[in-house]
C-alpha cells in the first residue's frame, strides 16, 4: 500500500533529512555523467553541432530515445518519423506517472508537471522505492530529478567536447547504464514474488523482441502483465 499523500508543508519529510544531495542521486548521477558522455561523443560524430546536442539532452533527456534518434537522423528519417519512435520508446512513463499519482495527489499543479517532465526510469524508481516506505515530499522527488538532470547534462557537454579522444567499449562507458539498472533491481527486490516478477518481465520483454515486436512494444506487454499479476496476488 501506497502511504496517504502529504501536503507540501508535512512534517515528516524525507526531503528534510537527506539533504541537498540525497545518497540515493549518487549511482544514478555517476551512471548518467558516464552515459550521456557516451551520447555526446556519439552526436559528435554523428555529425550532430553542439548546441542541438546539449539541447536535446535538456528538453528531451530520454537516453534510449535519444540514442535511437542519433541513429534515425544519421539514416535521414524523417522528423516524424523520429517524433513518433521516441513516443513509443518512452510509452512506458505513462504508466509510470500513475504508479506515483498516490503520492504526488497531494502536492501543487506545477510540481507534478515539473516531476513528470524530467521523470526516468531510475527516478521514477528511487521515489517509488521511497513512497513505499514512507511519505515523500516534493522536495526530495524534485531534488531527484534535478540533480540528475543536472549530470545528465553536464555528461553530455563533457563527451561532446571530447569527442573521439576515448573507445567507449574500452573504458565501460557503454555498460555504465546497465550496471546502474542492475543496482536499482537489487534494491527493488524484496521477496521470492518481487524477484519472480522481474524474471517474468525480463522474459517477456525479451521473447517480445525475439519473435520480431518492437523494443517498445515488448516492454510495454511486461509492464501491462506483471504489475497485473502483481496486484491480483495482493488481491487474493
Amino acid at each position: 500500500m501506497y502511504p496517504a499523500a502529504v501536503s507540501t508543508t508535512a512534517p515528516l519529510s524525507i526531503s528534510k533529512r537527506a539533504g541537498f544531495f540525497p545518497k540515493e542521486c549518487f549511482p544514478i548521477a555517476m551512471a548518467y555523467l558516464a552515459t550521456s558522455a557516451a551520447f555526446g561523443v556519439t552526436a559528435r560524430q554523428v555529425g550532430i553541432p553542439f548546441i542541438e546536442t546539449t539541447l536535446m539532452s535538456v528538453l528531451v533527456y530520454a537516453g534510449s530515445a535519444q540514442m535511437i534518434a542519433l541513429g534515425l537522423i544519421a539514416g535521414g528519417a524523417s522528423i516524424p518519423m523520429i517524433a513518433i519512435t521516441t513516443f513509443l520508446v518512452n510509452l512506458r512513463h505513462l504508466l509510470m506517472g500513475a504508479a506515483l499519482c498516490p503520492t504526488s495527489s497531494g502536492w501543487k499543479t506545477w510540481q507534478r508537471i515539473w516531476f513528470g517532465c524530467q521523470m526516468t526510469d531510475e527516478s521514477f524508481a528511487v521515489v517509488h522505492a521511497k513512497a513505499i516506505q514512507e511519505q515523500v515530499r516534493p522536495g526530495y522527488a524534485l531534488r531527484v530529478n534535478d540533480i540528475s538532470h543536472s549530470f545528465w547534462i553536464g555528461g553530455t557537454v563533457l563527451g561532446y567536447l571530447m569527442g573521439g579522444a576515448f573507445d567507449l567499449s574500452k573504458i565501460g562507458l557503454d555498460y555504465a547504464m546497465t550496471g546502474m539498472l542492475l543496482g536499482l533491481w537489487v534494491i527493488q527486490v524484496k521477496s521470492l514474488r518481487h524477484f519472480l516478477l522481474s524474471v517474468l518481465a525480463g522474459v517477456l520483454s525479451l521473447g517480445g523482441t525475439l519473435v520480431g515486436l518492437p523494443t517498445s512494444v515488448s516492454m510495454l506487454i511486461a509492464a501491462v502483465i506483471c504489475p497485473s499479476l502483481a496486484w491480483i496476488g495482493r488481491r487474493k
